[in-house]
């Protein structure tokens, strides 16, 4: 059986009845929906009548409060939904990663070598953070993991005499740690200009980290390397390495990468909007259509492995 095949083999009996299950139920929560708009619309319209006895209403008032109304009556449905398509998703994802030979868990974890991130400066700091959709396993042997990662920070704003404290973000977007292959001892780091480099602290000053100049003015008009040996981080930044990384910066538009050569291991920070994987938000796709979206999704993560790490 060809591998094509051995794919649409398990889709079928692995994915196609999770989906149609999760079709199903989706199928009776819309009816939910319908049954609690139009009890909520009937309980605000009999609201209104009493409070416009009482006291008249503006029609403005009474579109609000109605309308508010169905809203309360069709959430419970929709929560149902948006739930079990999360559920879809995960148990779908685990079962595609388990065919691929690796590991998967779709929250609740504990995000590996997440310090290693913060330490070089990949990961900005943070008070509030939320990881999902780890996937974990070898590629040609070499260890690695990639998940999802969403850094909030507390900040102060005043407007006026009015002051809040709000929630913003600082980093939405993918850790990839992976071991790598070539020993090296020392500390090197991949970031994207100097002025958002002064801003990660003190990395650049008292920790022994120089900027290096490379022999190639094209990578350095994107990126500017620092690290701790000269010598080391021309030895891991050779020709090959830089020209791949050029190439994943131009298929990755939509992402800003950083990267860090720590105690043996490579880091790699993808930060932009939307997730890795897909969303698995089209209706009427078929089980294979989605399996095929989220086995290159994962395909994507072994690309990015070959061209940074396990390279030959």
């Amino acid at each position: 059986m060809t591998d094509n095949a051995a794919f649409a083999a398990f889709v079928d009996k692995e994915i196609s009845p999770l989906l149609a299950a999760m079709r199903l139920r989706n199928q009776q929560s819309r009816r939910m929906v319908k049954i609690g708009a139009a009890l909520g619309g009937l309980a605000g319209f009999v609201a209104v009548a009493v409070l416009n006895h009482f006291s008249p209403l503006a029609p403005f008032s009474f579109v609000l409060l109605v309308g508010v109304a169905i809203l309360l009556g069709a959430a419970p449905g929709w929560v149902k939904i948006s739930k079990s398509k999360d559920e879809f998703a995960d148990q779908h994802i685990a079962r595609i990663a388990a065919f691929l030979g690796l590991d998967y868990q779709g929250k609740n974890f504990t995000p590996p070598y997440f310090q290693a991130f913060l330490e070089t400066g990949l990961a900005p700091k943070s008070d509030r953070q939320t990881f999902t959709r780890l996937l974990a396993g070898t590629r040609n042997k070499v260890p690695f993991s990639f998940y999802e990662a969403h850094l909030q920070e507390w900040r102060t704003r005043t407007t006026g005499k009015t002051t809040r404290r709000e929630l913003v973000t600082v980093f939405r977007g993918q850790f990839l740690h992976s071991a790598y292959p070539r020993k090296f001892a020392g500390k090197t780091i991949i970031v994207r200009d100097a002025g958002w480099f002064n801003k990660l602290g003190a990395l650049g000053k008292g920790k022994g980290l120089k900027r290096v100049g490379l022999a190639d003015p094209e990578f350095e008009k994107i990126f500017e390397v620092y690290s701790t040996d000269q010598v080391e981080s021309r030895y891991l930044i050779d020709p090959l390495f830089m020209e791949r990384l050029k190439r994943m910066e131009g298929r990755n538009k939509k992402r800003t990468i950083t990267a860090a050569f720590s105690q043996g291991s490579m880091l790699v920070s993808l930060k932009g909007a939307g997730q890795y994987l897909p969303s698995l938000s089209r209706k009427e796709a078929t089980a294979l259509a989605l399996a095929d979206e989220t086995k290159t999704g994962i395909e994507r993560i072994f690309a990015l492995l070959d061209s940074l790490v396990t390279r030959a």
